[in-house]
């Protein structure tokens, strides 16, 4: 692997998909990368540059034998980690070496369809611009951003670094789930390791800082012991990490024949994974809005419209990302307030005006699409039939294209 392919057989041509790859890590080989491709798909080549590009990442191209759904398979590949970091992947866009056929042309993005157990995505419409974030090997290699990453850029000394007189003594804490992180302080404060304090960096992720070497790595051997607890700790050394947020989302308008934990958390999960289940209750007063937490690698606030699908009927759901800043309890405690509405009897959210509906379950839009083809949404959820709706668990969602 690695090497520069020639006279590549027609044949092998016509089954050959390249992917870019960036934001690899810094001693990162072919076949370390192989070992976590390989997972996903037949690999026919891999070939990683010895330069970077002016944003500083390494990068590389990866050619896989017979990918069936190229949209699909950017998505699976880019939730690929290599410790800390997060690569990304997407379809090379430009003439292939040595005369190898790049049959993969320019195509519309398809809605978001969540499907459930035995769902299916028949007679979905197609909705969306023309594809944009692809990188050509010549934008690579100049360092040229993509149409997503163009805007202002800040130039900082390469001589400039933060907080290094803290490395040695400093450990990034991936938490295992939203409840470790809520009780994280609490947690490491039963471990009985020496003076230190705790800070959330965001996502799942927090930073644990030591007085000294020896209270760290007493806190790297017990860590191991609560992998229930801690996801995962590594010492930071002034590496980047991957970008995450913690985001609560308010959905409204779900009809109050599918309003249920199940439909929500369906719902949550075309955005992010979930962190926190809705917390719907049969008995609340208010049925208009319901909240769901899920974890977001994206700095945008979140505000969309969606289509739920079920029985040939589709119906508007508006989700839209609370304002405010968000911390996990154990910051709050600290300085004496409360958390974030995990649940609606905790919240503390500004009502909006707009949505002053004195009848709240009938908020939901049935609407019907004609031959004309109109936009609804930029996500579609298909609910099943039959689905279980007492059942948060019940079904998985799978994201077929976006």
């Amino acid at each position: 692997m690695g090497g520069h392919q020639k006279n590549i057989p027609v044949n092998i041509q016509k089954r050959l998909t390249k992917f870019f790859v960036s934001n690899l890590p810094v001693r990162c080989s072919g076949n370390d990368l192989a070992g976590f491709v390989r997972a996903h798909a037949e690999i026919y080549d891999i070939c990683i540059a010895r330069k970077r590009d002016k944003m500083g990442n390494r990068f590389g191209f990866v050619s896989l034998l017979d990918v069936k759904n190229t949209g699909e398979m950017e998505k699976v590949l880019s939730n690929i980690r290599m410790g800390y970091y997060k690569l990304s992947f997407n379809v090379a866009r430009f003439i292939l070496e040595e005369g190898e056929i790049n049959n993969r042309q320019t195509e519309k993005i398809k809605p978001k369809i969540v499907t459930g157990i035995g769902g299916n995505a028949k007679g979905m419409e197609t909705i969306g611009d023309t594809r944009v974030g692809m990188r050509s090997f010549k934008d690579a290699f100049l360092g040229r951003p993509t149409e997503e990453q163009r805007g202002k850029v800040i130039v900082v000394n390469d001589e400039f670094k933060a907080n290094e007189h803290v490395l040695g003594k400093v450990v990034i804490v991936a938490m295992a789930d939203f409840k470790a992180l809520q009780e994280a302080s609490e947690t490491i404060k039963g471990m009985m390791l020496g003076e230190r304090v705790v800070q959330y960096v965001g996502g799942m992720f927090i930073l644990v800082s030591f007085k000294n070497s020896e209270d760290v790595e007493r806190f790297s051997v017990l860590s191991k012991e609560k992998r229930d607890v801690f996801r995962s700790m590594e010492k930071w050394a002034g590496q980047s990490l991957p970008f995450e947020r913690i985001a609560w989302l308010r959905v409204q308008g779900i009809p109050l024949h599918l309003l249920d934990n199940y439909v929500i958390n369906r719902i949550g999960e075309s955005f992010g994974k979930i962190v926190q289940v809705g917390q719907h209750g049969v008995w609340d007063s208010d049925l208009s809005y319901d909240y769901v937490g899920v974890l977001v690698t994206e700095g945008k606030r979140i505000q969309e419209e969606v289509v739920m699908q079920w029985k040939g009927r589709r119906y508007r759901v508006w989700v839209e990302e609370e304002i405010g800043d968000w911390e996990p309890d154990f910051l709050g405690k600290d300085r004496g307030v409360e958390g974030a509405p995990v649940n609606r009897s905790q919240s503390a959210v500004t009502e909006n005006p707009a949505s002053n509906n004195p009848y709240g379950f009938m908020e939901c839009t049935e609407f019907s699409v004609g031959n004309n083809g109109n936009k609804e949404s930029s996500q579609t959820i298909h609910i099943e039939n039959n689905a279980n709706m007492g059942d948060p668990n019940y079904g998985e969602a799978v994201v077929v294209d976006k």
